[in-house]
């Protein structure tokens, strides 16, 4: 029977036909308790090309980003503040250059987008004179390029970027409502204005060419008293209307009106806002009755519903609306009269929450059944939904036929009988027939009033299986039937899966599941799973051949063959939770949670999450209340009735940018800079304050970042912060990405990628450092010139003291040569002065001459510190013939050259061998009758010159005293002469450090002296 014979109008036209506007919109607000500066006079709403939403008062300019709200205030010592603390007093344009541009009581002002300020400008009237007073609006040319706005009564145009271009185009009557209607491909200054009076029933056309006035005004009555309240112009110069007595529409190139009849006429509608969308449809505000969608075509208007903030229901807009907007992403924007703002994403909204009985508190839906002929039947507490394309009719449900009177589901068979299972019974509805009760299957229990039905399955062709919570299964081929065990008796199932091929998934009460193969009243276990938690849904997927499950804990798929192996295997544990019912479409999984709706994507696991704000009621879904339409849209039982989802949904939405507010370093604004920023080092705590210039529900946005010092980017994971916070930062440059997400999670397709640089304190850049290798570089050379200078007067010094030494050594040296002589030129006076006694003159002369030359020899070469070999031997020649002449000619010199011993080429110190020939002859030869030889040798050793003296005396033993005395002293004088001669040399000479003699005594084989042998080792010293 029809409950109450009500037949209620159905809102639910969104499941079965789509009609709109089913889908309803999601609030949010903007209000003081957003730092709004005022809740009241916001009549004025843009949404720039950035992103921001500028929002007018009585008490500053908003700037709102989604997240917060920024507000510019009038300060008198600032040129560059706001001029006005009524932020705007008119709609706000904006240029070419992303400038912002509207007028104010006293002046038109532009808001300069790379500093973050504002410049005034006034005009000057014909006198000259500056215009003060009443600038009621500024409009922006379609290119961006150019503005006209009305100062007083005067309507003036300027390039923009160019205030001295402004030029005069005519005197207007003032008022506030002027569009301007710009003909496609018109020239600059081709143009109509319209003048409309707030209040009025008429308007004013005044058409410009090149900046000149066309013939005279037209004015063009409205068809009936419309008292103007607001005006837009649509894309095709349409100009839109609204008033106390309607919405209307002027064809401004045929001069006729059209009124929108379902709106019209209306006793308690007053309109006060009319706007248009980026697709064209318009939107009618009222004060007091809601917002109207008009298609601009047929003239249709509907109102829009909103979802309720108290119970989540959908409701009709009501609010104290004063001025209406539509951003430029589809956001509709709602001044209110003091309650700040209230703004609906008109595209985010892609499914329908609908209550079949929309006039009661709502309606718990607990389980949901489709007909094969479409029909939707919902299952509440007590009464049957039967929704149909036209209406939808209310089944009462004979509860008091049944001891437990609550219903637990609701099935359709082939035959499109409905069967409701609950607690205390089993219903059933014959096709066209009403609901009785089916006597139980089987009887209780002793003790048990009624029996718990858990559900009712269909079975193919073999009827329906009922299962009972504590009884075991039934198989059931009709109402009348007798029924038959299912299932061995299986106890405690509370839901089952058929899947047609002989095996069934059956969940318990103790939160376990089995995959068992039925054979009549027989049953055999192939698979146990235990603890998967509390089952709320079961289907046999047939395209996959799989069984899903859903529990509290997670979505699980169960795989196997008839009778091999079988697995389960939980997808997505991080992001599905909570799963009240789900449905299989091709390739996704759609779950009805707690909060949500979540699509699945197969086989990738993708999940996307849709909210209140998308359409989904607000309460709770129910326990396997879902179903499939013919036309493959779902739909899903909750508390605040039913949703219904469109599988093939698409985003509407704006694509999200990832777009920053504000710059904070240390914590103070800085500059917005365009893609890069320097900062000192000690401001490196950098925060980005991040938004997506979309408003849609803000809490689904997300954000993902890379901060790197290498420019690949490496994203982290998603985030709903809106900021990045970026401490502690060391001298260098990084590079910043960052990519936004919009509600329905569409990612931003470019990231905004931003360059920050810390500069290393003074000390520690490159041109500190040059001057720091520059110091030290002087220094250096400071320190190396004075220890040059230092070393300059030692080595000065040194070389004054080396020369004086030098000089000195030399000096010694001449010296010692001279003392080697006295002996022999005491000697050979005497032998001199024997010759004159003697009486013979002659020979007196001879070796006197002999005696002067070998002594001029002598002074002379005393000077030379080496003298070359073949000069020394003719010198110690001419000595030993001297000598000769005086001893007689016994005395005999031999000397021996070795072949390697050039006598030009070598070198040796003049007159070191004298001594030791003088000691030989003297002290040797001399005293013998036969005289002696003197022999002289010369030969290489070890890179040294070896010179040896050998006479064939008698021996150093037995020399006299005076004679030892003599060879003493001569000895003395040569060691020291070697020891010049080696501190005298350079470093490198071959043989220095080696410089000695030695003195043998040479005797025979019975140890008689033989003579001596003198051994020098002298230095190599070549010519």
């Amino acid at each position: 029977m029809k409950g109450s014979q009500a037949v209620i109008a159905l809102f639910l036209h969104f499941i079965l036909s789509q009609a709109l506007p089913a889908q309803a919109l999601y609030p949010q607000t903007l209000t003081t308790q957003q730092n709004l500066s005022s809740n009241q006079y916001n009549w004025f709403v843009y949404h720039d090309s950035y992103g921001f939403v500028w929002v007018s008062s009585i008490a500053g300019l908003n700037r709102f980003d989604g997240y917060r709200n920024k507000v510019y205030h009038a300060d008198r010592n600032d040129p560059h503040a706001l001029p006005n603390e009524v932020g705007a007093q008119s709609q706000i344009q904006e240029d070419a250059n992303g400038d912002l541009w509207f007028a104010s009581s006293t002046s038109l002002t532009r808001y300069n987008r790379a500093t973050d300020n504002f410049t005034t400008f006034r005009h000057t009237d014909a006198r000259g004179d500056t215009i003060n007073t009443h600038y009621p609006w500024a409009r922006v040319t379609p290119d961006g390029k150019g503005l006209y706005t009305t100062a007083g009564d005067q309507l003036y145009y300027h390039d923009i970027g160019d205030w001295s271009s402004a030029r005069h185009v005519a005197a207007v009557p003032a008022a506030n409502y002027d569009p301007l209607l710009f003909p496609p491909g018109a020239p600059p200054g081709t143009f109509s204005l319209v003048i409309l009076r707030p209040g009025g029933n008429e308007l004013a056309l005044h058409d410009f060419v090149d900046f000149q006035l066309v013939g005279t005004p037209r004015t063009v009555a409205a068809p009936q008293p419309i008292g103007f309240t607001s005006v837009a112009v649509g894309p095709t110069n349409d100009v839109w209307i609204s008033g106390r007595a309607g919405v209307f529409r002027f064809n401004w190139p045929e001069g006729t009106w059209t009124v929108v009849p379902e709106l019209s006429g209306k006793a308690g509608l007053q309109f006060n806002s009319v706007s248009i969308t980026p697709s064209g449809e318009v939107l009618a505000g009222t004060a007091n009755a809601g917002v109207f969608a008009i298609d601009p075509n047929s003239l249709g208007a509907v109102a829009l519903r909103q979802v309720s903030t108290s119970d989540g229901s959908a409701e009709v807009i009501r609010t104290d609306l004063t001025h209406g907007y539509v951003g430029r992403d589809g956001t509709y924007w709602i001044s209110t009269e003091n309650e700040g703002l209230r703004f609906f994403n008109l595209r985010e909204p892609k499914f329908s929450v609908s209550d079949p009985q929309p006039f009661t508190a709502g309606s718990n839906i607990l389980d949901l059944a489709v007909a094969r002929n479409g029909d939707v039947y919902a299952l509440s507490d007590s009464v049957v939904y039967h929704l149909t394309p036209t209406d939808t009719t209310v089944l009462e449900l004979p509860m008091s036929a049944i001891s437990f009177r609550r219903t637990r589901s609701i099935t359709v068979d082939r035959d499109q009988n409905v069967w409701v299972a609950t607690y205390g019974g089993l219903l059933y509805k014959p096709a066209g027939g009403d609901f009785r009760a089916i006597p139980p299957l089987p009887p209780p229990r002793s003790g048990y009033a009624y029996l718990m039905y858990s559900g009712v399955y269909e079975n193919g062709n073999e009827g329906l299986i009922v299962p009972l919570y504590d009884r075991g299964a039934y198989s059931l081929a009709n109402a009348d039937a007798t029924p038959v065990p299912w299932g061995g008796g299986l106890a405690s199932i509370q839901n089952l899966s058929l899947s047609g091929s002989g095996h069934a998934l059956v969940n318990t009460n103790s939160d376990t599941s089995y995959v068992i193969r039925t054979t009549g009243d027989d049953y055999t276990v192939l698979a146990t799973f235990p603890d998967v938690g509390l089952v709320t849904e079961t289907k046999y997927d047939p395209a996959r051949r799989c069984y899903w499950l859903s529990t509290f804990t997670g979505l699980f798929r169960i795989d196997g063959a008839s009778d091999g192996e079988w697995s389960i295997t939980q997808l997505r544990p991080d992001s599905l939770r909570g799963i009240s019912a789900f449905e299989l479409v091709d390739d996704a999984i759609w779950c009805a949670t707690t909060r949500d709706v979540r699509r699945v994507a197969l086989p990738s696991g993708r999940v996307t999450v849709y909210t209140q704000s998308d359409g989904i009621q607000r309460g709770e879904h129910n326990f396997g209340a879902s179903a499939t339409l013919p036309d493959g849209q779902l739909i899903f039982g909750g508390a605040d009735g039913i949703t219904a989802i469109d599988p093939t949904v698409k985003s509407a939405l704006a694509p999200a940018r990832a777009l920053v507010a504000e710059f904070l370093a240390n914590g103070t604004v800085v500059p917005p800079p365009a893609d890069r920023l320097s900062l000192p080092h000690d401001s490196n705590k950098v925060e980005l304050l991040l938004f997506t210039g979309e408003y849609s529900d803000r809490s689904q946005a997300q954000f993902r970042y890379s901060f790197t010092t290498d420019e690949p980017p490496s994203y982290g994971p998603p985030s709903n912060r809106p900021s990045v916070l970026l401490e502690q930062l060391q001298p260098a440059t990084y590079y910043l990405s960052v990519l936004a997400s919009n509600a329905d999670g569409a990612w931003s397709r470019e990231p905004y990628e931003f360059e920050i640089t810390i500069r290393p304190p003074w000390y520690a850049t490159w041109w500190a450092y040059t001057l720091y290798l520059a110091t030290a570089l002087g220094l250096i050379g400071a320190f190396l010139y004075y220890r040059y200078r230092q070393l300059r007067r030692v080595e000065i010094a040194q070389l004054d003291r080396a020369r004086a030494e030098q000089v000195a050594a030399e000096t010694e040296t001449s010296v010692l040569r001279l003392q080697m002589n006295p002996h022999f030129i005491f000697n050979s006076l005497n032998s001199i002065d024997d010759y004159i006694l003697d009486r013979e003159p002659l020979v007196a002369h001879d070796y006197l001459v002999l005696f002067a030359d070998l002594m001029r020899d002598i002074l002379t070469r005393s000077t030379q510190a080496f003298t070359r070999l073949d000069e020394e031997l003719e010198l110690l020649t001419r000595y030993v013939a001297a000598e000769r002449r005086r001893l007689g000619e016994g005395l005999r010199l031999a000397i021996n050259i070795a072949t390697e011993v050039d006598e030009v080429s070598t070198y040796l110190p003049t007159m070191i061998l004298q001594p030791f020939v003088e000691n030989a002859i003297w002290h040797g030869i001399g005293h013998r009758a036969g005289g002696g030889v003197v022999t002289l040798r010369f030969y290489h050793q070890s890179g040294r010159l070896v010179a040896e003296v050998q006479d064939d005396g008698r021996g150093r033993g037995n020399a006299g005293r005076v004679g030892k005395q003599h060879g003493s002293k001569a000895l003395d004088i040569t060691t020291r002469r070697l020891a010049l001669l080696a501190a005298s040399l350079p470093e490198d000479t071959l043989g220095k450090a080696t410089i000695r003699y030695e003195v043998e005594d040479l005797k025979n084989k019975d140890g008689h002296p033989t003579g001596t042998l003198v051994r020098l080792w002298l230095p190599l010293v070549n010519g």
